[in-house]
Parts: structure tokens; sequence; C-alpha cells
């Protein structure tokens, strides 16, 4: 289909539930599967400059390419009018969990969607992984997966966990480009109570990520380690205060637009207090400061523009405070502020006011 606005329609072919929870063996599994057919839009996209600094996207006349910055001087615009192929819909989402006591737990998710046009149904609906995001057939394609393994994992005076989670992502909806996502964390948390409405918590995580495109090959990949410590006290029923001390440090890579830049360092610490008061039984205040000091040690003239929009060098600083009040059991009410500064950029602020009414 060309020209005019296309007519978008979906077939579900099926849509298969299974649980099966034995208590006696603390074990649970919970699984959905289904299969259908859908027109898919072939979109098309532009960039289209707006008022400066309340776009969504910055452009970098150097390599000619948009990225996100959230007071950039443009907005992206997706064109989905156009050209529709027919394409097969599977998905897979499935849970496990497994606690046989209160020592020990383990919980697992996998998620599988793939939207293409795969001759083969049968390798297909079987989720076969050689024809699972391909580029001559893939529209659009998402596996995730994450493991957790838990000591202690109810509250005691010490609770460990581990974390593993990866995700996949091809993404072929805009024509003429084929881009592959891919990403890893790893985290490490452990939670000490030494005394009622006292707690510590640390966690150390590893994240990489990973892009690249059909066009332009590997486009950017980063490698982020990072730290933190939390101490969280409720002196009272009314009044909780936290505490978090971070630091970190990423390096980035971009050689299909920055090679001749290398690997570039980017360290960081932070400080984040927090303050939450219940004024009476249907109010409550709170609000928080944020402090992110970023230093690099490459010697280049300037970072890549989504580098300096993500991690800007030098001081930044934000704030919040909220104020909610429910009116009754389904209304409530809530006035909001915060603010950011970043190196080089004026202040920003932002008021907001709502009532929420739940039915």
């Amino acid at each position: 289909m060309t020209g005019g606005s296309a007519r978008i329609s979906k077939t579900d072919l099926a849509d298969v539930r299974l649980a099966c929870r034995p208590r006696s063996l603390g074990a649970s599994f919970d699984a959905r599967y289904g299969i259908g057919a859908e027109d898919a839009p072939l979109a098309g996209e532009r960039y289209v400059k707006v008022e400066e600094g309340t776009g969504s996207y910055g452009f970098d006349p150097e390599t000619g390419l948009y990225y996100p910055y959230e007071r950039g001087d443009y907005e992206r615009d997706v064109d989905s009018s156009g050209e529709s192929v027919m394409a097969r819909r599977v998905f897979l989402l499935a849970d496990a969990s497994y606690a046989p006591s209160e020592m020990f737990a383990v919980d697992s998710r996998v998620s599988v969607e793939e939207l293409s046009q795969e001759p083969d149904l049968l390798s297909l609906y079987l989720l076969r992984p050689h024809v699972l995001q391909q580029n001559d057939v893939t529209i659009e394609g998402r596996n995730v997966w994450r493991h957790d393994i838990s000591l202690f994992p109810i509250p005691h005076l010490l609770s460990i966990r581990f974390r593993y989670r990866e995700a996949n992502r091809e993404d072929n909806r805009i024509g003429g480009r084929h881009r592959e996502e891919l990403s890893r964390d790893r985290s490490l948390r452990v939670r000490l109570t030494p005394a009622p409405g006292l707690w510590f918590e640390g966690e150390a995580a590893v994240n990489d990520e990973r892009r690249a495109s059909l066009e332009h090959g590997l486009e950017r990949q980063e490698h982020d380690r990072a730290a933190s410590l939390s101490i969280r006290h409720t002196p009272s029923a009314g009044l909780d205060l936290t505490i978090t001390l971070g630091m970190g440090t990423k390096w980035v890579e971009e050689p299909a637009f920055y090679g001749y830049l290398g690997k570039i360092d980017v360290s960081r610490i932070s400080l984040k207090p927090r303050v939450i008061y219940h004024l009476v039984r249907h109010a409550r205040l709170s609000g928080g400061i944020q402090l992110v000091e970023r230093t690099t040690d490459a010697v280049v003239p300037l970072l890549p523009p989504d580098l300096q929009a993500s991690d800007p060098l030098g001081v930044s600083s934000s704030w919040d405070m909220l104020a909610e009040y429910r009116v009754s059991g389904s209304v409530i009410s809530s006035l909001s502020y915060s603010g950011e500064r970043r190196p080089g950029t004026a202040v920003s602020h932002n008021l907001s006011a709502e009532v929420r009414a739940y039915f």
C-alpha cells in the first residue's frame, strides 16, 4: 500500500496461557504464548526544526546525525502512512521462580517478541533462533532475559541479590535503516538492617551496551561500572530520610562517527539526599537534591554531542519537591516542582499541579 493513510489490520490466531504453582515445592511457573498476523507499516522519519531548546533531539553538523537531547532544537516525526507489508507476530512471556526456603530464591523472566516476514512459519512459531532478528525478514524483534538469585530474600538482618539481564533488539521499521542493539547488566546488591527503621544498602553494577547497523557497522559501544551506598533512617512514623552516595566510570566508543576520538572515559561521583514527611494521615511532602560531578582524562577538544548531552562534564545539580493530599479514597491532588542546572546551560524550572481520580 502506498500513498494516503495506511489501514492497519491485525488478526490474533492464538493466545495460550499456562500456570503451574506447586506450593509444596516452593515453585511457580507462568507462561503466555501468542501468534498473529498484521499489516506492518514501513515508516519514514524526518527531524523538524522547533523553537530553540524545546525539542527532544539535537543535530551534529560534523556527522549529519541527530541524537536524543532533552533541550534540543528538533523533534522526530515518524510518518507511517506509506507502504505496509503483511507480517507474522509471535511472542512468548515466561516467569519462573523457586524458593525452597526463606534462605534462598531464584526468579527468572524470559520475553521474546518477533514481527517478521519469515516464510518458514513453523520455525518462526517455534521461535527457533536461526530465524529470529534477521535483517532480511525481521521488521522488529526483541528478546529479554532476566535472572535473580537471592539469599535471605525475605527481609532479615542481611539480604543479598545478584541480577543478570540481557536484552537484544532488532529494529527495521524505518525504511533504509537496519539497527540492532544489545545490552547486558550485572549487579550485586547487599542490604543490611541492623535495627528497626535503619538500613544500609550497597550495590555494584556493570552495564554494557552496543549499537550497530547494517549501514554504518558498529555505531556505539559503552561500558559502565558503578557503585553506590544508601543509608535510610525512619526516626519516627512520619519521617523518612535517605542519602545515597554513588560513583562510577564509563567509557564510550563511537567508531562509525567519531573513530578518531577512540575510547572516551568519563568518571562521576554523586550525592543524593531525600526526605519524605507525612504531615497528617492524608498529606505527604517529599523533596530531594542530586549533585553529580563528571570528569574525563580524554584529551579531546569536545565530547561527542550525544555523550555531552547524557554526561555533561562539570557539576550538574537537580532538585524536586512534591506535595500530595488525598482528598478522598479515589481522588488525589498534587503540586510538584523540579529544577535542573547543567554546565554551560541556563537553569530549568518545572511546576505542575494535577488532580487524579480513580474509578
